[in-house]
């Protein structure tokens, strides 16, 4: 049996091509020789393909937040132990000058900031990382408050803790992801 492909019509074809012709003509061999090794092999289409990458994808990204989050819910570190205790310490300050800000006389008078110097504001995974969107989630998650949640601030090149009203808060897009996959747990 002799085959003659034309020079013009293999130039003009994409390796993708040239390879699934090349399958599809050695599978139509196989079979019409009887071949009892013969198995079929489906080639997935390009979306099947994408499919693949983005369900990999996502899976990964799902096992990376809950890996990141149990770091803070079960600290395997000195360092986290202390991230949190240091969080929480700057809460109890807050809520200390919510309490003199409640029991003032004077109307005029009043706190203008209640920014809160925090080791945790000196260090960059907190302050250039997506890591305190971690700590933040925490500290909603333990319950410590259920009307405020803790920000960093930068004023005048330094960082600070502020902690904001829950309602007015907006979560961005990586802390609303990591809600949805801890409240899936």
């Amino acid at each position: 049996m002799e085959f003659v492909f034309s020079d013009k019509i293999i130039r003009n074809m994409s390796t993708n091509d040239f390879r699934n012709a090349l399958k599809n003509f050695s599978l139509k061999i196989r079979k019409a020789s009887g071949d009892s090794n013969f198995i079929r092999t489906e080639i997935p289409s390009k979306d099947k393909i994408l499919q693949n990458q983005i369900d990999s994808y996502e899976k990964d990204r799902i096992l990376f937040i809950k890996k990141q989050y149990d770091n803070f819910q079960n600290p395997r570190t000195s360092d986290i132990e202390k991230d949190e205790e240091s969080l929480v310490k700057a809460f109890e300050i807050f809520k200390s000058l919510l309490e003199i800000e409640l029991n003032k006389s004077d109307n005029e008078t009043f706190l203008y900031s209640k920014r809160i110097v925090s080791p945790i504001c000196k260090k960059n995974e907190y302050t250039n990382d997506k890591t305190f969107s971690f700590l933040k989630i925490w500290f909603i998650k333990k319950g410590f408050s259920d009307k405020y949640i803790p920000s960093i601030v930068k004023f005048n090149e330094k960082y600070f803790l502020e902690f904001v009203n829950l309602s007015d808060y907006k979560f961005s897009s990586f802390e609303k992801e990591i809600l949805q996959v801890i409240d899936s747990l």
